[in-house]
């Protein structure tokens, strides 16, 4: 890939199904089809909304990935919730 590509010829790329590798999603796909390569128990997907909107769920989702036989306490997961909420962190604004 170019490393000079910007995000807006990127992101058009992307859409067009022109990147090096094709379709985004077919690729993605391979890996799963017709022979899985990677194993549903080896694969924790994550949308970026519930990232932002569900927070706590997907923390727990994430925990139990990584972490199967460790709990998690109430406390510690309010204490990430919070931390990653971006209307808290405005030291890392942009502009």
């Amino acid at each position: 890939m170019d490393p000079s590509l910007d995000l807006e010829r990127f992101c058009a790329l992307f859409g067009g199904d022109d990147l090096y590798f094709g379709d985004y999603f077919r690729h993605v796909l391979g890996w799963l089809h017709p022979e899985p390569l990677i194993h549903s128990e080896q694969l924790c997907v994550l949308r970026h909304e519930d990232l932002v909107n569900k927070k706590h769920v997907s923390l727990d989702r994430l925990h139990r990935f990584l972490f199967p036989d460790r709990p998690l306490s109430s406390a510690t997961a309010a204490t990430i919730v919070a931390s990653t909420d971006f209307a808290l962190n405005d030291a890392y604004a942009c502009g």
